[in-house]
């Protein structure tokens, strides 16, 4: 649940954002997602879509895409305070 959830937050709060973060959380959003559904897929039983990064690999990738979204929107949200004084 946590998996498929961090990376819908990711794409939901694309509407709250301004471009070009709006276009980095759709795509960091989208990759994780798609993660998502091929560890869905692979463990259901066809082990080859994996490819050579493994279950652990495919595991990062679905995580990597929100923890990166978390520290570009917290850049972004601690720049955009500067741009109001």
């Amino acid at each position: 649940m946590a998996f498929i959830f961090f990376n819908v937050i990711t794409i939901s709060t694309a509407k709250l954002v301004r471009s070009p973060m709006k276009e980095l959380s759709y795509i960091l959003g989208a990759i994780g997602i798609s993660f998502v559904f091929v560890m869905f897929v692979s463990d259901a039983g066809i082990v080859d879509l994996f490819g050579p990064a493994g279950h652990g690999g495919t595991e990062r990738m679905i995580v990597y895409q929100p923890i990166t979204w978390l520290a570009s929107v917290g850049g972004y949200l601690m720049a955009s305070g500067a741009e109001n004084k």
